[in-house]
């Protein structure tokens, strides 16, 4: 069984915030707590890269799989995202997908009709 649920936001700053009570509240409900940890940092480093890159609106989905959760995030622009070594450790960006290719068991973006989708899984393996 995989249940889902949806939050869509716009290209604002407070849209991060909002992803990270909306990844909070649905983990509890699901009774994954066991990932909420790991999600928050996962769910937030797309939400921004999504509001800093695509500037599009956009919609985080989180998947309840049968060994744990995913979490997608769906924009509007079609360049998919690599994650960078930075050429300045003393940078303020350029980590954010290098952070989630470490806390996810798997992450990936494929192209759409309409744009992306970044998604990054937890699951067991980690937890």
């Amino acid at each position: 069984m995989v249940d889902s649920d949806e939050l869509l936001f716009e290209p604002v700053p407070e849209s991060a915030a909002a992803a990270r009570r909306f990844i909070e509240k649905v983990l509890r409900r699901w009774n994954r707590a066991a990932y909420l940890t790991d999600a928050l940092i996962v769910g937030y480093e797309l939400v921004v890269n999504a509001i800093q890159h695509a500037r599009t609106p956009a919609v985080l989905r989180l998947l309840r799989t049968p060994r744990g959760v995913r979490i997608e995030v769906m924009d509007r622009a079609a360049t998919l995202p690599q994650a960078e070594e930075p050429n300045d450790l003393g940078r303020a960006n350029g980590r954010g997908l290098r952070m989630v290719a470490a806390v996810a068991c798997r992450w990936g973006s494929t192209s759409t009709a309409g744009g992306k989708v970044v998604w990054a899984e937890l699951d067991t393996l980690r937890v």
